[in-house]
């Protein structure tokens, strides 16, 4: 079975049409079905994790990955580098991994055998801030929604330079930003207080939707629309492209925090 994950290499505009919904929670990974809202099966999960080809990366603790089959079968597990915690992970789509530190605030990039490739400061890092990191692979970059600060950040996948994209603070407040998105020459990115934001990396941001129930965690673009999960309120949201409503088709989940999708 095939997997689009969140995390798609040079830029894709991540619009495939998702048969399932691969959805992290506390207790494991479960699928949902988009058109019912039908949860199935487990699969392990932890806080940072991936899916890309058909395999679920997690990092089981600060110093291993694990990689699994979507059956649930352990494929291999490297030892790394250890990091001071590890919140977030994305299989770079050529073989890199990278591991995203929010205490010691930098992005730990891996080869295949989980041997260092580069280690990058987030870029106007707040300090332990214990952000939100979540990450995608658009146009030759690493795009990451939080340097602590309320800024999405973006590394460059040739040479490890980072910089940042877009500073939301002015509009976010004092809300955490957590997932990110990207479809069309667009960035969305959901934040703690139920909302989610759209800019273009050479525009301003602009409100697109809010009025989620709780904070918003995983997001993911696809069947021409946006799938967000809210953590605290155990649902999955289907949120039209057109004007930001959005529908319930998962509900009652242990606290749901990332979200890929099944073809």
């Amino acid at each position: 079975m095939a997997i689009a994950s969140l995390t798609v290499y040079a830029g894709a505009p991540q619009a495939a049409e998702y048969r399932s919904l691969l959805v992290g929670t506390r207790t494991g990974s479960v699928l949902v079905d988009p058109a019912t809202g039908a949860v199935s099966g487990t699969l392990p999960a932890a806080y940072a994790q991936d899916v890309h080809a058909g395999r679920l990366y997690l990092a089981a603790n600060n110093r291993e990955l694990r990689i699994y089959d979507l059956n649930g079968r352990l494929q291999q597990t490297l030892a790394f580098e250890p990091v001071a915690q590890a919140i977030g992970l994305v299989a770079i789509g050529d073989g890199r991994i990278a591991v995203l530190d929010n205490k010691d605030d930098y992005v730990r990039f891996l080869d295949p055998s989980g041997a260092s490739l580069a280690t990058v400061p987030i870029p106007g890092a707040g300090g332990s801030s214990l952000q939100n990191l979540h990450g995608i692979v658009v146009g030759g970059e690493l795009v990451v929604s939080e340097n602590g600060r309320k800024a999405v950040f973006a590394i460059d996948l040739e040479n490890y330079s980072a910089r940042i994209l877009k500073d939301l603070g002015g509009e976010v407040g004092g809300a955490w930003l957590s997932g990110i998105a990207y479809l069309e020459g667009a960035f969305y990115v959901a934040n703690s207080k139920g909302e989610l934001y759209r800019f273009r990396a050479d525009g301003p941001a602009e409100l697109f939707a809010a009025g989620f129930p709780k904070a918003l965690t995983g997001l993911l673009a696809g069947d021409g629309a946006l799938y967000a999960t809210s953590l605290h309120a155990g649902e999955v949201y289907r949120i039209a492209l057109d004007d930001g409503s959005y529908t319930v088709i998962a509900e009652g989940l242990d606290r749901p925090r990332t979200i890929d999708g099944v073809p």
